[in-house]
Formats: structure tokens, sequence, C-alpha cells
């Protein structure tokens, strides 16, 4: 818990166990970063699952942003030399929604998509309507989420890799958040295996 080392490292200073450095400072920063990123992220989630949360709905162009989301992330693709290509598959639909909101989705899917992708991976978003319905596609070539851990990938704090800790991901809220950003703009989030 964040709380726990930063108060044990400041009573540690205190008490003149560690020195009070710059290092050790730094140290304590990052920790209160991940408490702030942390808050955001509760309070935003509790905002966004009681319908609270403020939406700018307007027509947006998904075709569009779906390139501007994958043009910020080219770059760091290329340095993890993973393949970022986008596919409009027809027309690109029009929908009504916060562009900012779906852009913090499609950024945070893609963090997601990068992360799990080895180096000379790839990842695919493609922009399609079916049947009336505006659908983007993230895909990558990462191993995919074991079938059991599928139905609960969107439960708050829920992680799928037990190795992996609190400090080499996020908060654990991220596809928590997401999920309720796009029923909150009457959109759905899915994950499958594909």
């Amino acid at each position: 818990n964040p709380l726990h080392v930063l108060r044990g490292n400041l009573i540690a200073m205190l008490d003149g166990i560690y020195p009070l450095d710059q290092a050790e400072v730094g140290r304590l920063l990052e920790q209160t970063d991940h408490l702030t990123a942390l808050v955001n992220d509760l309070h935003e989630l509790s905002l966004a699952e009681a319908r609270r949360l403020p939406m700018d709905l307007e027509p947006v162009e998904l075709g569009v942003l779906v390139k501007e989301a994958a043009e910020a992330f080219r770059p760091l693709a290329a340095s993890e030399r993973i393949e970022l290509r986008v596919e409009l598959l027809g027309p690109p639909p029009t929908v009504h929604a916060d562009r900012a909101r779906l852009r913090q989705t499609l950024q945070n899917l893609l963090w997601n998509a990068l992360r799990h992708s080895a180096s000379g991976g790839r990842i695919l978003l493609s922009v399609e309507e079916v049947a009336g319905a505006a659908t983007v596609t993230v895909q990558d070539s990462g191993t995919g989420i074991a079938a059991e851990h599928l139905p609960r990938i969107f439960d708050r704090f829920y992680r799928a890799e037990e190795a992996r800790t609190r400090a080499g991901g996020g908060s654990g809220l991220g596809l928590s958040i997401n999920r309720d950003l796009a029923r909150a703009q009457r959109g759905e989030l899915t994950a499958e295996n594909a």
C-alpha cells in the first residue's frame, strides 16, 4: 500500500534512520503520484458508475478519432518494434459521444495492447458499422487472457496476471472505468480471445 510505504519512510527520515536526500524524496514523490492517480481513478469510476460523470456529447467521426489515437501511440509502438495499423472497414460511422472520454478509452486499450504485445508483434485497430452499430476493435498479438479470467477483467482491481505488481501496472481500474464510460455513452466494452 503506497500510504504505508510513504508513512514508514517519512517516519524513518524523522527518526534519522534514512537520510533526507534527493533520491529518497524522489521515491516518496513517486508514491504520492501513485496515490494521486489511484484516488483520481476511484473518483472517476464512482462518478461513471453513478452516471454522474459530466459528458460533452457531440457527433464524433470514429475513423478520425481512431487514427488520431493510433498516431499518438505510433512512436511508442515503433520503439518496441510493434506494428500498429488502422483499418476502416467501410464508411467510418459517426457516433454521438464525448470525444475526450472516447479518446481516453482508446488510449487505455492501446496502452494495454502495447504492454501485452511482444517486440515484433502487431496491433490492429478497426472501425466499422454493423447492423447500425458502430464498432471499434483493438486486437493485439499478445498471448490473450485465460478463459477463466475473461468474465472478470472489467472488475475493479482485478488482475489476470497474479505475478504483476501494482508498481508494474496501473491501478487495476482502467478497464472498469472504460466499461462504465462506454455505458454512459450508450455503448458497451467487451473482451474476447481471437
